[in-house]
Parts: C-alpha cells; structure tokens; sequence
C-alpha cells in the first residue's frame, strides 16, 4: 500500500503526520508524491509509527515491492512477508 493512501485511509493530515516523524510538512509531501525518497532512518521511523503497515522496503524501493507482491511469490499461493520480500530482494 502507498503511504499517501494509507494516511488517507486512516483520516491522518500530512501535517500531523510530518509532526510525529519530525520532518517538515514540505518534505513528507515530497516523500508522498514521489519526488524523493526518505533516508534509512525516516523511513524506519514511519515504519515503526504505521506498526509495519507501511514498511521501509514499501518507501525504499517501491517499484520493487510492488512487483514482488504482483509477480513474484516463491510458490504460488506464498504470502509474502516482509522478511521474505527482502530475502528476494538480496538474491
């Protein structure tokens, strides 16, 4: 899920939001649209605020993920965890 539309989900402003992480407003919107990517550290942060709803490989590498969770599952049917998502990111 894209954390844009996970903040919507939940009814949470983006500036609230910011707030928690401790960023900038403007700097969360870049984020959500796209244009940049968050550091390690404010990626882990928003991972640990959504409870691993939105995890840091969802806003690392959100093209990757994406396709894992379309393509490619180890065996049919497999859900992938966050762990598994990252065992195939490394091989």
């Amino acid at each position: 899920m894209h954390f844009k539309t996970w903040l919507q989900l939940k009814g949470i402003h983006q500036k609230d939001m910011a707030e928690t992480i401790g960023i900038k407003p403007s700097s969360l919107s870049m984020i959500l649209s796209g244009k940049t990517k968050p550091s390690l550290e404010i990626a882990s942060r928003i991972e640990q605020i959504t409870n691993g709803e939105i995890t840091r490989m969802d806003l690392l590498y959100p093209d990757e993920t994406e396709a894992l969770n379309k393509t490619a599952s180890p065996k049919r049917g497999t859900i992938l965890t966050y762990e598994l998502r990252e065992k195939l990111l490394r091989d």
